[in-house]
């Protein structure tokens, strides 16, 4: 294959300070791709974050985001046969945290996240063996190709400081599902 690909990005963002326990960022993300001759294309992603200090320990956070981004060229997907680049995948996503500091050297973190994605990407498979360390090489490989997609998910995390020493953890569960023929399926 002989393909080139160029990509123009910027973003703008602006943060205000509403009031003394309130703060608002917007921001915007244009991507314009160009793919040879006669093939362009321009993407806005727009963002929006809310922060509130609740209170001395505790701070809230709400953001709302779209991703448009077009896979690089090292992302073609030639092992699985694929010969030419996708519309850039649409990616809406709320997330909702609150921060909660523990004593005067810890830190709890809950952050929930909801992602409705449109136009997935196409991806592959293998039917049989998952976990194979060729994967494209495998008879059972497959495309799933979905029309759109969800994935949400909460994660709990904690960090201590100790003296010179720092510790963190976290738990996270996560689904997602994906909208093939008309129909609901949890992805593998």
């Amino acid at each position: 294959l002989d393909l080139r690909r160029s990509s123009l990005s910027a973003f703008l963002s602006d943060r205000v300070q509403l009031s003394r326990n309130w703060f608002l960022e917007a921001g915007l993300r244009i991507d314009h791709d160009l793919e040879g001759p006669g093939r362009r294309r321009s993407y806005f992603s727009p963002r929006l974050a809310a922060r509130w200090n609740a209170g001395p320990a505790t701070v809230w956070r709400m953001s709302y985001g779209r991703a448009q981004q077009s896979d690089e060229v090292q992302e073609l997907r030639i092992e699985d046969g694929v010969e030419s680049f996708d519309d850039a995948q649409r990616a809406d996503q709320f997330v909702l945290s609150v921060d909660r500091r523990i004593a005067a050297r810890g830190m709890l973190r809950i952050e929930g996240f909801d992602r409705r994605v449109r136009n997935p990407r196409t991806r592959y498979e293998n039917l049989l063996d998952p976990l194979r360390f060729l994967p494209e090489l495998s008879p059972d490989r497959v495309a799933v190709s979905p029309t759109s997609a969800r994935l949400r998910g909460i994660e709990a995390s904690t960090q201590w400081e100790l003296g010179e020493w720092s510790i963190w953890g976290a738990y996270t569960r996560a689904e997602a599902f994906d909208a093939i023929d008309g129909r609901r399926r949890r992805r593998s």
